[in-house]
């Protein structure tokens, strides 16, 4: 005790020396801990850059820079796409769109497919209440409705607008009749199972900002039409149309009268029927047809030395019946034009789809 009291600076001094000894070494430790961390994210840089450095394409060096030719490139790409959403947009959507506007907005585009379908000659489904033509081009749905949800809004009026750039084409090809029109729905609420939809959705694609609508549409034509029609969609320069699938089947001919469709052409109207004659019989016809007519001319110019007496002179020869050989089946002989091309009526169904950009629910003023 003696001791410690006359040491007990020194004492003081050690244990204070000593507790810096151990706060050093515990920072080392960290410090130390630390630098491990680092140099080993600088390994992970350092394979990093090296794999970089073997990659084809080569990042570049200080005399080809890959990455900025890479970022110009993007920007470029970016320029393209731009341009490519001022072709896939929306032609003639409204900017602001509510319950009243989009109202009459589809109450023109039906009444104007109406008189387009009468102008162009091509049938649109009957009404048999009411005896003519009332439709809707698978809006009928919507047209009972007087109000809407402000996000149907714009969907709706892009569905619109592509029926009637798909119905355009019909027109412009001639088509016979449309049979029937079917989209995909909007909302959850919508049917399925109605005739005006299909099982179907959209597609969106995130990385371009489109997506494909899909419609089916069945229609009547001829082969021409259909050829018209095809055409109408590859060759379209305002949307981008996609036929997918082609379905054609052949129509059953409408004969009035059964019976009189079953005969001939010559028993139809009343005419006798042509004789049918072997080609023997065909060719001993014409030889004594010719030696009639020769000796009918050198009759009538006194070749055979004879006198011409009053009321001489040529008279009609009426050829003889020829009557088949006994055992000899007849070729037949068609009678008439013979048919080059018989058209029938096609009934086609197509299923497409319209490449376009999402219908903007910005533009949606809800009222």
């Amino acid at each position: 005790m003696v001791w410690l009291k006359r040491n007990l600076l020194l004492l003081v001094s050690v244990l204070v020396a000593l507790g810096l000894l151990g706060a050093g070494g515990y920072f080392l430790y960290l410090s130390w801990q630390k630098n491990q961390e680092v140099a080993a994210q600088l390994n992970d840089k350092t394979e990093e850059l090296k794999k970089l450095m073997n990659r084809d394409p080569h990042p570049g060096n200080e005399k080809i820079d890959n990455i900025g030719a890479a970022k110009r490139e993007q920007a470029r790409l970016m320029e393209a796409l731009n341009q490519d959403h001022k072709l896939l947009a929306v032609q003639g959507l409204p900017a602001q769109l509510d319950s009243a506007k989009f109202k009459s907005l589809m109450e023109t585009t039906i009444y104007d497919l109406q008189r387009e379908a009468e102008s162009s000659g091509v049938g649109l489904p009957r009404d048999p209440s009411s005896g003519g033509s009332h439709y809707s081009f698978s809006f009928e749905p919507e047209r009972t409705l007087m109000q809407f949800q402000p996000d149907n809004l714009a969907p709706l009026a892009a569905e619109l607008l592509d029926v009637r750039a798909i119905c355009e084409v019909l027109f412009a090809a001639k088509t016979h009749e449309i049979m029937g029109l079917r989209r995909s729905p909007v909302t959850p609420s919508d049917p399925s199972s109605a005739p005006e939809y299909l099982a179907k959705s959209f597609v969106p694609n995130d990385a371009t900002g489109t997506v494909l609508a899909p419609y089916e549409v069945t229609f009547k034509c001829f082969s021409s039409e259909l050829a018209g029609t095809l055409q109408g969609f590859a060759h379209n320069t305002e949307h981008f149309f996609v036929v997918k699938v082609i379905d054609v089947e052949k129509l059953p001919d409408v004969v009035e009268d059964q019976n009189a469709g079953n005969a001939s052409p010559m028993a139809r109207y009343g005419l006798a029927q042509p004789q049918v004659l072997t080609p023997a019989q065909q060719r001993l016809s014409d030889a004594a047809q010719r030696a009639k007519g020769e000796a009918e001319m050198r009759r009538r110019y006194h070749l055979d030395g004879a006198r011409p007496t009053p009321g001489s002179g040529p008279r009609p020869v009426t050829p003889a019946p020829m009557m088949p050989a006994p055992g000899v089946n007849p070729a037949p002989v068609h009678a008439g034009p013979s048919i080059v091309l018989d058209e029938k009526p096609l009934k086609v169904t197509i299923m497409l789809q319209l490449i376009r950009l999402k219908a903007p629910t910005a533009t949606v003023s809800a009222k």
